[in-house]
């Protein structure tokens, strides 16, 4: 394949003292955009897509490192098909199908779970359009398969799914809960955008004291995270949402912050780019960390690159490992055990620094507005 942008980045190896068979994983994927009509010589960085040579690369690499490193489930973070203008919906839905077969037959294959979650270019109406599970008619062959592969939801945290595309998995005594936070977003419009809106926060509630009724830890996940845009100089939430006299994200953290002790930590991509967050309470403690996903698809700020997540025997994360794509594979780790309390008491110049390095560009003014701590509004 025709190289991807190449850029330098420092791999952190930092108090690694988990024994090999204490370790559980999973593996990440998020935001592929696949154009199954070029190479990736062919599309501008601009366009934010995935060649075929680039998709088949990756694929290779999914396989070989469900083979290598054994993961327990794969989480798709959202945002299937290639971006496209208003009027061609269609035909990214289309491409849409082909990206939904291949991952699951990836899962399949492997005998192994993968979980979709919703993103913004994944609605068979519009881009920042409402959910739908006709998304998965486009996987002609495997309708039924979806949202989770080799698995099954929850049974009765599906009563918001054919709505709004939120549900819960179990694997052991971790409740994997999926959001659909396109809802939270600016562009998203509907006549019941605030009951919608309320409807999950109320559900995301409901889950998390589950989780802690049953002694289980919950993984949160998202395609749009909370926090500042930095593109755009705005939240990625909207503000014009009022939920109990205040914001979408008000209302989310004041939720996490009653459940931290049983929250793992949660994972968002849509922004293209490797990094982390942290979030806090109206008190200004530390809560949890927020682990962004790197796309596939490559651009002019990042490479093609996925991450494998590690966690120990107590469902703490204990590795942030992502393997980015130039000219080969490449492994940029983060360990410490565990992450979340070394990420919360970290200075906050020096997690400029490590984020600074992880992000997949070499362009330092993009990185001098990284959001790294997401707070009330």
């Amino acid at each position: 394949m025709a190289p991807i942008h190449k850029v330098a980045l420092a791999i952190l190896t930092i108090c690694w003292f988990s024994s090999a068979h204490a370790q559980k994983s999973f593996l990440v994927v998020s935001d592929i955009h696949l154009d199954d009509a070029d190479d990736q010589a062919a599309i501008l960085p601009a366009a934010r897509n995935a060649g075929i040579d680039t998709w088949d690369t990756v694929v290779n690499e999914i396989h070989h490192l469900l083979h290598t490193q054994s993961p327990g489930f794969i989480i798709y973070l959202g945002d299937l098909p290639l971006h496209v203008p208003a009027n061609k919906v269609a035909t990214a839905m289309t491409n849409a199908g082909i990206t939904l077969k291949e991952l699951r037959g990836i899962a399949q294959q492997q005998h192994i779970p993968l979980l979709f979650v919703p993103g913004n270019n994944d609605s068979p109406d519009s881009d920042y359009g409402k959910f739908s599970p006709t998304l998965f008619d486009y996987d002609t062959a495997g309708v039924k398969a979806w949202p989770v592969i080799n698995g099954k939801i929850i049974p009765g945290s599906d009563n918001l799914y054919q709505k709004l595309g939120c549900y819960a998995f179990h694997k052991a005594r971790l409740r994997i809960i999926v959001l659909n936070t396109v809802l939270y977003t600016w562009n998203y419009h509907s006549p019941d955008h605030e009951v919608q809106c309320a409807a999950q926060l109320s559900w995301l509630g409901h889950q998390l004291h589950l989780a802690k009724t049953h002694h289980e830890t919950a993984l949160i996940v998202m395609h749009v995270p909370p926090g500042v845009d930095v593109y755009k100089g705005k939240t990625f939430w909207t503000t014009k949402v009022r939920i109990n006299e205040t914001t979408i994200q008000n209302n989310f953290l004041d939720t996490l912050a009653r459940y931290r002790n049983n929250i793992m930590g949660l994972l968002a991509s849509h922004t293209h780019m490797d990094g982390f967050k942290r979030l806090y309470d109206k008190k200004g403690k530390f809560i949890t960390l927020m682990i962004s996903m790197p796309a596939v698809a490559p651009s002019a700020y990042n490479n093609t690159a996925v991450k494998l997540i590690r966690y120990n025997d107590q469902r703490q994360w204990i590795a942030s490992d992502t393997w980015y794509h130039t000219d080969t594979w490449h492994l940029n780790a983060v360990h410490h055990n565990p992450l979340n309390p070394w990420f919360g008491q970290m200075d906050s110049t020096r997690l400029f620094q490590m984020v600074d390095t992880l992000y997949n560009t070499g362009v330092k003014t993009h990185n001098k507005a990284l959001d790294l701590d997401v707070r009330r509004n």
